[in-house]
């Protein structure tokens, strides 16, 4: 059985400071892939985090202190956060309070945050997931599992 370490956003320095209106905190599953990936739906991440500037529609640099302790110890610095949109099908998804992460391996879909935000629900079968609408109960979206991942 392969466990997922819990990540987490650590303060860079011990300085005290006024808190900012959103502080981001981040806990993620990671695999060893060296590729470039697509999003992966993560139910341990509690923000989006993406490798690629390009995945973000609109962002801005990011000027806290924190970074995204991964599971060994080591710190990924977050250079922007962002938003954008997914459109897997006929329908548009809209993601927010994505953090960039260049460091890390994978693209990381909050499950959380992701059905927050667009109001659905994600159903997992051993071969695909479902996104359903929660006021209707349509599926609104379906994807295909990967090497044990839903992606």
């Amino acid at each position: 059985m392969k466990k997922c370490p819990s990540f987490r956003l650590v303060p860079l320095n011990n300085q005290t400071s006024s808190p900012s209106p959103w502080q981001p905190q981040a806990n993620l599953a990671e695999t060893n892939s060296l590729s470039p990936s697509p999003w992966v739906l993560d139910s341990g991440a509690s923000h989006h985090i993406t490798t690629d500037l390009q995945n973000l529609a609109h962002h801005l640099p990011y000027t806290g202190t924190d970074d995204v302790m991964i599971g060994d110890g080591k710190s990924l610095r977050i250079t922007h956060l962002g938003s954008s949109e997914l459109q897997p099908s006929t329908h548009s998804f809209k993601l927010t309070n994505i953090l960039c992460v260049p460091d890390i391996k994978r693209n990381l879909l909050s499950i959380y945050q992701f059905c927050v935000d667009n109001n659905v629900s994600v159903e997992f079968l051993p071969w695909c997931f479902l996104v359903k609408d929660l006021l209707m109960g349509e599926i609104r979206a379906k994807g295909k599992t990967k090497e044990g991942v839903y992606e």
